[in-house]
């Protein structure tokens, strides 16, 4: 009798736990302008407005983009951005390409694999996370960010909620 009431709670945990991830697998594309250019090498894209953006997705914006000469890295700070109507509390398999405005890609890796990232955004909301990618994940390496106009960003994810 104790065994089942252990299998039967195990068994409604897991179907709780099911019911309550709402996974969406996103192929999400987005094209954003600088707001600024510089000598530097950075791009630095503007802060996410919800007025800005439609649908109920995951936004993920440059807000400032790159290249560590002394380490090889590119280093991506992006705005992660809630456009849906619930908090979200964790990504999974987020794969991360960046482009240049002719289409070109600049890097491309996926983080988080087969695990969960914990984090909360609220709808409506955002988080700044800086991606790094390797060398090895790097396609263009002379790409000059200070004067990009324009950097094109697609990402696949799973999210929970």
């Amino acid at each position: 009798m104790k065994k089942t009431k252990v299998y039967i709670k195990k068994a409604v945990s897991l179907l709780l736990t099911l019911s309550l991830i709402i996974t969406l697998w996103g192929a999400m594309r987005t094209d954003v302008y600088a707001a600024t250019a510089n000598k530097y090498g950075t791009y630095t894209g503007s802060k996410p407005s919800k007025y800005n953006y439609t649908g109920n997705t995951i936004h993920i914006l440059p807000k400032k983009v790159f290249y560590a000469k002394s380490t090889g890295k590119l280093y991506y700070y992006a705005y992660v951005y809630n456009n849906t109507d619930k908090t979200i509390y964790g990504m999974k398999n987020l794969k991360i390409t960046v482009k240049t405005s002719a289409n070109k890609t600049i890097a491309s890796k996926t983080f988080y694999s087969g695990k969960r990232r914990n984090m909360t955004i609220n709808p409506g909301s955002y988080k700044t996370i800086c991606y790094v990618f390797e060398k090895k994940y790097i396609k263009n390496k002379k790409f000059y960010f200070g004067t990009a106009k324009k950097l094109k960003t697609q990402a696949e994810f799973v999210y929970y909620t």
